[in-house]
């Protein structure tokens, strides 16, 4: 089958394919998308007007019903719209109904000329009130294929026709150059004698296909290469070239090779390859060995005794004419070897430079932990000064306590005597003088620490209920609390213990509540947490204050530091709950940003006691 039949067998065949594409498969499947979309309208427009019409058809309402519908025949294909009640009676309707009485239940059916919607109307209480019914005309569906009908046959017209005009221009264009050229190829093969150039018509494909023809016509009329095109290729090669027969002498070199040796053609040619260039083994017989060798290592030996290293590779001459020849090329790498020397002393400074560096980082290390030692000393001597302050201020205290708490007992015993109905009128004022006796029991508990804490001593350790501390500690500091107006709230678990000092650990509890109720000030909100497992116990004391910057954070555990006016702190309060919580071998965290509250969390380990304390304690519990 020749290329012009095959040719137009494929457009005929494409062009009926187009032709039953575009008059039968396209505009059906337009025809059915354009109904689809009708049909999506018409059933959203009903669903529409049903949920609208809904209090209109559960009262019967036709005046309503008639409003509601109104506005619905002003759009698009709609020709009747009627509301029914749940009876089947009509309560409102426009237009000319062509189909039957409406159903109660949603439906959707499409007639030859027009499409069917009913839904179901349901009242407030979600039970039928009436159903609705939407007829759309098909009307510019039809008119729509009728135009799509024209313009298919307009357009299978103009593909046939633009068919035939390429049928004729590739049978100009294409097929008969292409003949052409077969015949001159034919004449080639067939060995004629001088074979004429094909005319060239074209510079499309066609003609480029002729003036392939004719220059491989002219290059099969050339039977040898210039020596003069080899030599320029020889001389443009930037590498030392040596051409060596069998014997090992020099037959030819390149324009590099008399450049890099300073030596004339006349002085390289036939002398032994070994006076140029010096090699480590036979280079020469194991490139005829292997046939091809690659960068062996050599040196070129230059005019008056001077020489330079060189990458060596080798190739055997192939071919029929072949005598043995071999062609040595060899690359100058005394550039390379001084940029590898270069990139060795700069690794050789980035190795020095990162050692430098790490030793610098070291150094900052061990200043910065140095610092750190200097702050820890400097903190330790001001502890030692509160210590020595602490003991005078609680030995002097413990005298003046003493008597406010045995007049406080004297107060409750004399309470105790007086009549019943005296009693009555002193109601509360028992439970304030207990009141007091607690606070002045525990302010010389807390002075008895002290002393003890600057002589060294440990104080007694029992087991502490963190619930009962807290509650206790609360009513102690309530009083606080309602004089500010400050908010106060608790979300404790039940069962949690652990092993420590009752009076130090109410301290620590009594400061952070103490120092939240005056960062809150008037109206603000206070809470107290406690969680936790067998492993430990979270205290965790909330505001919802002004907050700390974070330069304020980093020093509140420092002795003396305050922020507070004169008189109002003497920046001891933090750093003994700091001490405290270290002895009972706990931890204590502060969160706090500007205008974001605070949170004091102190952990500490809920473990049991040591077996010598058992013994020693047993199950005792703190007073109070």
């Amino acid at each position: 089958m020749s290329i012009r039949t095959k040719f137009h067998l494929g457009l005929s065949l494409w062009t009926a394919g187009v032709l039953l594409f575009v008059g039968g498969y396209y505009p059906t499947r337009l025809a059915r998308e354009f109904s689809s979309r009708l049909a999506a309208e018409a059933s959203a427009a009903a669903t529409l007007l049903a949920h609208h019409l809904a209090p209109a058809a559960d009262l019967e309402d036709r005046h309503a019903a008639a409003q509601g519908i109104r506005g619905a025949l002003l759009l698009k294909d709609v020709e009747y719209v009627g509301v029914f009640a749940r009876d089947g009676r009509p309560l409102a309707e426009l237009g000319r109904r062509a189909g039957p009485s409406p159903a109660r239940t949603d439906t959707l059916s499409v007639a030859a000329d027009r499409i069917v919607v009913t839904r179901r109307i349901n009242g407030i209480d979600g039970q039928l009130a009436g159903s609705l019914a939407l007829e759309s005309s098909l009307a510019r569906l039809h008119a729509r294929r009728r135009e799509d009908l024209l313009a298919t046959a307009g357009l299978g017209a103009a593909i046939l026709a633009i068919g035939l005009l390429i049928a004729l221009f590739l049978e100009r264009a294409v097929v008969r150059p292409i003949k052409r050229v077969t015949a001159g190829v034919e004449r080639v093969a067939a060995g004629a004698g001088e074979v004429r150039p094909v005319l060239v018509e074209s510079d499309d494909e066609a003609g480029q296909l002729a003036r392939a023809f004719n220059a491989m016509r002219e290059r099969l009329e050339r039977t040898t290469v210039s020596r003069d095109y080899l030599e320029s290729l020889l001389a443009s090669v930037a590498d030392m070239l040596f051409v060596v027969d069998r014997l090992g002498l020099v037959r030819s070199v390149n324009r590099a090779t008399r450049t890099v040796l300073e030596l004339d053609e006349r002085e390289i040619l036939g002398r032994p390859l070994g006076d140029f260039l010096a090699t480590d083994a036979d280079l020469l017989g194991e490139t005829r060995e292997r046939r091809l060798v690659t960068d062996r290592a050599a040196t070129v030996l230059r005019r008056h005794g001077a020489s330079l290293p060189a990458l060596v590779s080798g190739a055997m001459v192939a071919g029929p004419q072949a005598t043995g020849e071999v062609v040595l090329l060899a690359r100058d790498i005394t550039e390379t070897r001084r940029l590898i020397a270069a990139e060795a002393r700069a690794e050789e400074q980035q190795r020095r430079a990162a050692e430098l560096a790490t030793a610098y980082a070291d150094l900052a290390e061990a200043h910065r932990q140095l610092k750190e030692a200097q702050a820890k000393l400097v903190q330790s001597g001001r502890l030692a000064a509160v210590g020595e302050l602490a003991a005078g201020v609680a030995h002097e205290m413990n005298n003046p306590l003493s008597a406010v708490l045995t007049y406080a007992t004297l107060l409750e015993s004399k309470l105790a005597d007086l009549p019943p109905e005296v009693r009555d009128r002193l109601d509360g004022f028992g439970r304030q003088l207990a009141l007091i006796g607690v606070g002045a029991t525990r302010c010389k508990a807390i002075s008895d620490n002290l002393l003890a804490f600057s002589r060294g001593s440990e104080a007694p350790m029992a087991r502490v209920e963190i619930a009962d501390l807290i509650e206790r500690t609360i009513e102690l500091t309530g009083a606080h609390f309602r004089f500010k107006r400050v908010q106060l709230t608790r979300e404790v678990s039940q069962g949690l213990e652990v092993w420590g000092v009752d009076t130090a650990l109410q301290q620590v509890l009594t400061n952070l509540l103490v120092n939240a109720a005056q960062a809150v000030g008037e109206g603000g909100h206070v809470e107290v947490r406690a969680s936790g497992d067998h492993e430990r116990v979270l205290l965790e004391v909330r505001d919802d204050g002004p907050g700390m910057p974070p330069e304020v954070k980093a020093r509140i555990f420092e002795p003396f530091f305050t922020t507070k006016p004169l008189g109002k702190g003497t920046g001891l309060g933090l750093s003994i709950v700091h001490g405290i919580v270290e002895k009972h071998r706990g931890r204590i965290e502060v969160s706090s940003e500007p205008g974001a509250g605070a949170s004091f969390r102190v952990f500490l380990p809920a473990q049991s006691p040591p077996p010598h304390a058992e013994s020693t304690e047993g199950d005792r519990r703190p007073p109070g």
